[in-house]
């Protein structure tokens, strides 16, 4: 089954040697705050420099992970701000989904990497090649030396190179070639289709510093399962290098292979190096007509029976090389010191070297146009796809939130009118309220003021006929409380008889006022006023009257007073409206306003009145009998006098205070019907 490529046509083949580069620019938002992906635009890496086409690759790969670090910035921002917007929370869970497969893209993107993968015959130089192109023996080659499985070249920050095999996490350590091969070698569980991992210091071979992969092969002619190997290995290939022996013709297993590689594969990138050209030093006549037959062939192989390039482009696929050569040249540059195995040089390997630099430079350019192609494109229409699914969830948020602007508009409104209806329904309830307490607070009033009344009158027999506590002067308080209680239990009881009807009424029918009221601004159903109401308490009639608080100026007088006595003769003359001072003195009593002179003066004035008018006989007789009243009413003077003296003061004046009380008591139930 093949395995498509996104967009690996013809002309990406072209592109790819002409050199064409890939950029991706930073994520934008228009003004209308949609999120917008910019254009793939090839050409615009022209600042890199052309000696390193292959930083092309560094700098797209640093341009895509730029454009999802801000599409990720993005996509929390836009969750945020989803999880304030009342209604369309919901919409940043799918928000969510793509913070997630934004992750996982960053995720690939820093492993992605330039993959070349070297085929060919066992011993057709596929290791030296690799080594070649690294300045550097890294690989294990020459005589003794046979690939027996797949193993990749990475680059490592470490100063020392280690190995991977498969199953193993665990790193071996080599310091040389050497020490590779016998690390590979010494691996006898590794089948054909195992891949070592070779990591190598990248301070050792610049070319691993570009994220390039270079992937060794055993020799196709091994009778390999090809399907397994291209499966396992070569899905993630950018170019393919097939290294033939030019000392003979491309043979039908390197066909076969390529022509597998090119059904599972779509328009892989194929070079072709004629390797070991140094051959042909030896016959210069023949070799101008070699090169045309190998060149014809292998163009032939590349456009008519694979089909992956046009005839112009094959021209720039196929080369005549000596790794061998090259690779001594450059060792011996980079070592100058040190001894270069492999004697003199051949003749015209100046040209054959110019041809690999040729070689390295077209193969780079494809390299990297191949690799931003087949890693970035497709990460590039995923963000583009994430973005457009970002645009239409918040087009949809932006309809849901107009939606929902409109409604609460629309509820506002009916809000607006609902609170109108309910002030003016609740102003007119409070006035017809305000009106009722107005109409029967008066009529309690006077209830309650001729209840107070009544008890007033009835204070003389209360008062006389309370025997609860034994009277004792000597013990008054608890007379006196005893005495407010009964009294206080009179009031309520009174007021009980003739007033609480008459307030339970007022009760019932301003609830019922209230509950209609309610029921017609609230459009709330009975049982739901039942409850309303429930708490309302009926009013109480009590705490109102209190005889304690009616009695604090009270102060009882339970001195003996004799009733012929010079004052109690002043009050009954005062009684009378007589003016004993001014009959005596020729002047008013007010100028003697003294409670201890008017006595004296009253007394004198008798006195003269006597002598003047009343014989000494009629005196006498009057002074003794005086004094026999006075005895008399003194031996009386008893705990029932003193009683009954008692009561009759305070029959005074409770009933002076109640009638002082009367209208704010009347005020008090007022403010209970109120409430």
């Amino acid at each position: 089954m093949s395995v498509e490529r996104p967009q690996m046509h013809k002309q990406r083949s072209l592109n790819a040697s002409n050199n064409a580069s890939v950029y991706v620019s930073p994520i934008q938002l228009d003004r209308r705050n949609t999120v917008t992906l910019p254009r793939v635009e090839s050409g615009s890496l022209k600042g890199i420099s052309q000696t390193s086409p292959l930083r092309r690759f560094a700098h797209a790969k640093e341009s895509i992970s730029r454009v999802f670090v801000r599409v990720h910035e993005q996509l929390q921002e836009v969750v945020s701000f989803l999880a304030k917007v009342p209604g369309v929370a919901h919409k940043s869970d799918e928000v969510c989904g793509l913070i997630e497969r934004t992750d996982g893209i960053k995720s690939v993107l820093a492993r992605d990497h330039m993959k070349v993968a070297f085929f060919g015959r066992t011993s057709n130089g596929k290791s030296t090649v690799i080594n070649a192109l690294l300045h550097d023996k890294v690989l294990p080659s020459g005589i003794g030396h046979t690939t027996n499985c797949f193993c990749s070249v990475v680059g490592c920050s470490e100063e020392e190179g280690y190995l991977l095999t498969p199953g193993s996490d665990q790193p071996q350590n080599v310091k040389n070639v050497q020490q590779l091969a016998h690390a590979v070698h010494m691996e006898e569980n590794v089948e054909a289709s195992g891949l070592v991992q070779v990591h190598w210091p990248m301070s050792r071979c610049a070319l691993l510093k570009d994220d390039v992969v270079l992937m060794d092969s055993p020799g196709i002619d091994m009778n390999p399962n090809i399907d397994e190997w291209i499966d396992k290995h070569c899905t993630d290939a950018d170019v393919f290098v097939l290294v033939s022996n030019a000392e003979s013709t491309l043979m039908t297993t390197e066909k076969n292979f390529f022509h597998r590689v090119s059904q599972k594969l779509s328009q892989p990138n194929i070079f072709i190096l004629n390797n070991r050209w140094d051959c042909s030093a030896q016959e210069p006549d023949m070799m101008e007509q070699i090169r045309k037959q190998h060149l014809g062939r292998a163009i032939t192989f590349l456009t008519e029976e694979l089909g992956v390039v046009d005839k112009e482009v094959a021209k720039d696929r196929v080369f005549f090389v000596s790794a061998k050569e090259v690779l001594q040249l450059r060792m011996k540059d980079s070592k100058p010191m040190s001894p270069v195995p492999g004697g003199a040089m051949a003749e015209g390997y100046q040209s054959r070297y110019l041809e690999f630099q040729t070689f390295e430079s077209k193969f780079k350019a494809c390299l990297s146009s191949a690799a931003i192609q087949t890693k970035f494109e497709q990460h590039y229409k995923r963000a583009a796809d994430i973005i457009k699914q970002l645009s239409v969830l918040l087009t949809e948020a932006e309809q849901e939130c107009a939606k929902n602007c409109q409604q609460l508009a629309l509820d506002l409104h009916k809000s607006k009118e609902y609170l109108r209806s309910l002030h003016d329904n609740t102003h007119q309830t409070k006035e017809e309220g305000h009106a009722m307490i107005l109409s029967v607070s008066k009529a309690v009033d006077k209830k309650v003021n001729a209840v107070l009344q009544d008890v007033s009158h009835q204070l003389p027999n209360l008062v006389d006929n309370f025997c609860d506590v034994d009277f004792d002067q000597h013990k008054l308080l608890a007379y006196k409380e005893g005495l407010y209680c009964a009294i206080d239990n009179s009031i309520i009881e009174q007021l009980r008889k003739k007033c609480s009807l008459e307030l339970q009424k007022v009760h019932n029918n301003g609830l019922q006022m209230v509950a209609e009221g309610f029921q017609k601004v609230l459009q709330l159903p009975e049982q739901k006023l039942t409850d309303l109401f429930h708490h309302v308490t009926k009013p109480e009639l009590k705490d109102l009257t209190r005889c304690d608080d009616l009695c604090k100026g009270f102060k009882e007088d339970l001195t003996f007073h004799s009733s012929l006595s010079p004052s109690s003769l002043m009050r009954i003359a005062e009684h009378f409206n007589i003016d004993v001072v001014g009959m005596v003195l020729g002047t008013t009593s007010s100028t003697f306003n003294s409670n201890y002179f008017l006595p004296l003066i009253g007394v004198a004035g008798s006195l003269l009145v006597l002598i003047r008018y009343v014989s000494w006989p009629v005196i006498g007789t009057g002074l003794a009998c005086y004094g026999l009243f006075y005895c008399y009413e003194r031996l009386r003077w008893t705990d029932v006098a003193k009683k009954s003296c008692f009561n009759q003061q305070f029959v005074q004046h409770l009933q002076n205070t109640l009638e002082e009380q009367m209208c704010i008591t009347g005020h008090s139930y007022t403010r209970i019907i109120e409430r």
